[in-house]
């Protein structure tokens, strides 16, 4: 789900503040052969899905009770295609204009926290809780109740996925199961039907009166699995001999799905030496580039394995043409290579990586390699790295692709190798099943202080451009971290400052976390914080209201993290934060709906401290000696009112009298 279009996208570059080369991650290099960004990829995912999506049992009752409550829980059996019913449900409600959000039930640090300052006003809410922990479960109930009320108070709708071993165990509270709708499984018939015809099969071709089909389908399989099935479907009729229809596109597909380790076994009895399944293995890597990139490839493979050279003569060798035909590998006109049968390379590729453990580091290591190889064409290359990463997203393998992002991003500047980079991690990130755990590493890279540039731009790019869409908060927590300990560039600096500027949400995130490193001296400071705040601090931003019932300041929370942050910042010398409460009070007597609630967190924020107070009343003053007539009274009364403040919080009896000029918001 993406809210690409509320969501900030900037089109500035680095900025360089220091010596020395300057290095830029541009988020061109992400863009794919159609031009597209991981943001557009993320947007088009989702109207592809729509075009096919058929509803499951019990979706018009969740849409109902959604419609009631704003709130509606799915329950369903794994495979039931209960997460992209939540998604359909929320982008019924999308006009353009709301902003969708997946809620996470943990922080960075694996504790629990349902925050209900994550709910945005009109926000289209995910929360996915299917994989809950028993010893959680209990406590996350609790949680969804504030939740709930946040939800509706911000006018927002909410879409949870139930634990369903935990609800049939009967461990869901009561009071809770009115908001419960049961999902069913689509019919597996309809949708390999409308898979196949937004695929551009005609319905007139389409006959499911196989019995092998009719069994697959009534197997009860996961919605995943028929979609799957009818993608190797077109994948068939776009490689089928002439005469062949619908029946044999099918029987393919079947033996793909049924028999795949029967397909591949009379290959692997055939290539039992080295040079021969190194060609089988590069090829299954590499299909579709042309046949001097395999050939090359397998070579390469060869000697990133070790395995001892060929010593006959050149000419003594078997040629390329004849060494492809023996693994069942055709060449089309333009010299690109297949296998003969669908899905044959997958099935090829999941059987060295499973069935031969050692080959694994070696595996990653060639793909690092070949991805700088002059044979491949870009997308070639990311082809190469999807396949990888499609091996290592695994529980036991997802810290090789780690190391794999690492080290290609890390390595002496190299743009094939970065794009490599980003492309594995984003297919980590996107990765439903994983994208917590490559979030999570994101966010230890993120806390890292000796980053290479590039790779920290690599990182602000994840961030903005994939985290964001689904994890806005979570993606401005890693950026709040690289904008930290930046040296020579401010990209993550400018990145963070246009995401929170862009919501509220956000805004009110960083202010709060701020406040948390700012308001403690004790704690360890970083010089980027204070610059933080008073660039995030801007009055104007903090007293509009945009479509939104009330400002950011008529929050008490955010009044508090506000004086909160002004008190860590007070202990900066004046110079540096003279400008922004210049900009205050000139705000203060403008505004006479945020007049007080401006005045009461800057002197509070002050307040033990008499040299900041009176600086504040000196620079109130000289805007009233300053003022043009027309600003003349209403700066006159902000030095009265600033002079009560300061009154009150140093202990002068009738200081701060009630004066009537603010409003009722700010008292909230």
């Amino acid at each position: 789900m993406s809210d690409w279009i509320n969501s900030f996208v900037s089109t500035t570059g680095p900025v360089q503040a220091g010596g020395g080369d300057l290095y830029a991650f541009s988020i061109s290099m992400l863009a794919d052969s159609r031009g597209r960004t991981p943001r557009a990829r993320a947007r088009d995912e989702l109207v592809w899905l729509r075009s096919r999506f058929v509803l499951p049992g019990g979706y018009a009752r969740a849409r109902d009770i959604l419609e009631a409550h704003r709130v509606v829980f799915l329950d369903g059996e794994p495979g039931s295609g209960r997460n992209t019913a939540g998604w359909m449900l929320l982008y019924g409600h999308h006009s353009g204009v709301e902003t969708f959000h997946e809620l996470s039930s943990k922080t960075e640090d694996e504790t629990r926290r349902l925050d209900p300052d994550h709910v945005e006003e009109h926000g289209l809410l995910s929360l996915d809780l299917s994989d809950v922990e028993e010893r959680d479960w209990r406590d996350t109930q609790e949680d969804l109740y504030p939740l709930i009320k946040a939800v509706r108070e911000r006018a927002a709708r909410l879409v949870v996925v139930l634990p369903h071993d935990r609800v049939r165990a009967g461990e869901f509270r009561a009071d809770l199961d009115r908001y419960r709708a049961g999902i069913t499984h689509p019919p597996a018939r309809e949708v390999l039907r409308r898979y196949l015809r937004e695929g551009g099969i005609p319905g007139i071709e389409l006959d499911f009166s196989s019995p092998e089909l009719s069994d697959f389908l009534n197997r009860g399989r996961p919605v995943r699995d028929v979609a799957r099935f009818a993608g190797i479907v077109l994948e068939a009729r776009e490689r089928s001999q002439e005469g062949e229809r619908f029946a044999a596109w099918c029987e393919n597909a079947l033996a793909v799905m049924t028999r795949a380790v029967e397909q591949i076994a009379g290959l692997l009895a055939k290539a039992r030496e080295g040079p021969q399944r190194a060609l089988l293995l590069t090829t299954a890597m590499l299909h579709g580039a042309h046949a001097d990139a395999v050939y090359h490839g397998a070579a390469s493979l060869l000697r990133v394995t070790k395995h001892p050279e060929d010593e006959r003569k050149l000419l003594e060798r078997e040629d390329l043409a004849e060494r492809l035909k023996d693994i069942e590998v055709e060449a089309d006109v333009s010299g690109r290579v297949r296998f003969a049968k669908v899905e044959q390379d997958f099935a090829i590729r999941t059987h060295f990586w499973r069935h031969v453990p050692d080959l694994r580091v070696g595996l990653c290591d060639w793909v690092g390699e070949t991805v700088r190889s002059t044979e491949l064409d870009p997308e070639d290359r990311d082809r190469l790295v999807q396949r990888l990463a499609e091996q290592c997203l695994n529980d036991r393998y997802r810290g090789m692709l780690v190391k794999a992002v690492y080290e290609w991003g890390t390595s002496p500047p190299d743009p094939h190798r970065l794009r490599a980079a980003a492309m594995a991690l984003e297919k980590g990130l996107r990765e439903e099943e994983h994208g917590r755990f490559f979030r999570k590493q994101v966010y230890d890279w993120s806390r890292e202080g000796q980053l290479p540039v590039m790779f920290a731009q690599l990182l602000v790019v994840m961030c903005r451009e994939v985290i964001a869409v689904r994890h806005p908060d979570e993606a401005v927590v890693r950026l709040h971290h690289l904008a930290r300990r930046e040296r020579t560039t401010t990209y993550a600096w400018d990145t963070l400052v246009g995401l929170a500027r862009g919501k509220p949400q956000l805004h009110r995130l960083m202010l709060d976390r701020l406040n948390y490193q700012l308001a403690v001296a004790e704690k360890k400071q970083y010089l980027a914080d204070t610059g933080l705040f008073l660039e995030l601090a801007d009055p104007v931003s903090l007293t509009a209201s945009g479509d939104r019932r009330r400002s950011l300041i008529a929050e008490s929370a955010v009044r508090r993290w506000l004086t909160g942050c002004w008190k860590g910042v007070f202990r900066s010398p004046p110079e540096v934060w003279s400008s922004r409460t210049g900009d205050w009070l000139v705000a203060a007597s403008r505004d006479g709906r945020h007049r007080e609630a401006l005045l009461d967190v800057l002197v509070e924020g002050g307040e033990g401290h008499m040299d900041i107070l009176s600086r504040l009343y000196i620079t109130a003053r000289d805007l009233a000696r300053s003022a043009t007539p027309e600003e003349r009274e209403d700066r006159a009364l902000l030095v009265k009112l600033l002079r009560r403040r300061i009154d009150a919080v140093i202990g002068i009896p009738g200081g701060r009298n009630t004066t009537g000029t603010g409003s009722k918001e700010t008292t909230s």
